[in-house]
């Protein structure tokens, strides 16, 4: 899948029509991306995280931190690690062995749903970590968007209402669809960092009320 970073909306997407399927802008592969200072001072430097969240998205990370930069939001994707952990598996064997006797011997039926013939096996497995910027990072987010391609960039004059929409924050875009997003951990805090920032003067035009 080929992507190509949106000039116009800051997502990095795969092209349809010549077109970016998030703000229906023309995207042509020949011409060349801006340069990292240009999309810095364009997304502005991170002010604080909002908190981990997890986007309604396809192909591309869906779940990471979300930034309040100074010209907008910045989504970076967690970083997916593996761990060893015991995981808990049922012995087929010996299970079916019961199974058998139980139908042999009708009074085993009575205790088989009491027994539990299951092991510890060690397993890989998939761990998210959030990605904590660097003072130098906050300040150099275009370099980031354009190493790694799960980032994007919401700029704040783009947005036309913010809001709750029962679990889910809606972001209502002046083109393209709606952004659905949700905290992955602590809802009220999560709820308490974004009324902080659409109560602040230069966001409370987009609020939802």
């Amino acid at each position: 899948m080929a992507l190509l970073l949106c000039h116009e909306c800051y997502f990095w997407v795969s092209p349809c029509g010549g077109r970016c399927p998030q703000c229906d802008h023309t995207l042509d592969s020949a011409v060349a991306d801006p340069p990292t200072d240009a999309l810095d001072r364009v997304i502005g430097p991170a002010i604080q995280p909002i908190g981990s969240v997890r986007f309604r998205r396809e192909l591309l990370p869906d779940r990471g931190m979300l930034y309040e930069t100074a010209n907008g939001l910045y989504f970076v994707p967690h970083v997916m690690t593996r761990r060893v952990e015991l995981v808990e598996k049922a012995e087929t064997g010996r299970s079916l062995l019961w199974l058998l006797a139980s139908i042999a011997f009708t009074p085993l039926i009575l205790v088989l749903p009491f027994l539990r013939f299951r092991k510890l096996t060690a397993e890989e497995v998939p761990c998210f970590e959030p990605c904590r910027l660097t003072s130098e990072q906050r300040s150099r987010l275009g370099e980031l968007l354009m190493q790694n391609p799960g980032a994007f960039f919401i700029p704040r004059s783009s947005i036309r209402r913010f809001g709750r929409r029962w679990r889910r924050w809606v972001i209502e875009r002046r083109h393209g669809p709606a952004l659905k997003l949700q905290p992955d951990t602590d809802p009220h805090e999560f709820e308490r960092q974004l009324h902080g920032l659409l109560d602040q003067d230069a966001w409370r035009s987009v609020a939802a009320h």
